[in-house]
């Protein structure tokens, strides 16, 4: 009978000392701000035009592209293009992709509501050529 006693108050020991280190965690986890999982507003499909192109450096000669976004946050001011995609805008470029101003893009917005993440998401095909 005392084995089974004992065995118990073990049981209780270790029950008690991994309550005692769980609990404390969880309610820390769920307590930590904006730390946790972001929440997003519905997709929103935009028309990005590009409002102007503009030389940003002389040596080698590289340059920005400026878009115009129709809706979503993105559409309070200009955006340049080499935030949303990763490409090196030489004068070349330009031309491979016949690239001036009054052309539009069709994408998709992602924007933030809530939490710590990046604020936006933009997603388009715009089918660069890099030169070769």
């Amino acid at each position: 009978m005392f084995g089974t006693v004992s065995t118990l108050t073990n049981n209780m020991k270790h029950l008690m000392l991994v309550g005692g280190l769980v609990i404390p965690t969880l309610f820390s986890c769920s307590n930590s701000g904006n730390s946790g999982p972001c929440d997003w507003y519905p997709e929103e499909f935009v028309r990005m035009e590009i409002a102007k192109v503009e030389v940003i450096q002389n040596d080698p000669v590289k340059y920005e592209i400026w878009l115009e976004f129709d809706r979503s946050g993105l559409g309070k001011e200009l955006q340049p293009l080499s935030k949303w995609k990763d490409v090196d805008i030489t004068p070349e470029f330009l031309d491979r992709n016949d690239i001036h101003p009054g052309i539009i893009y069709l994408g998709y917005v992602n924007e933030l509501k809530e939490g710590d993440c990046e604020p936006f998401y933009v997603s388009f095909n715009s089918k660069f050529v890099q030169p070769e």
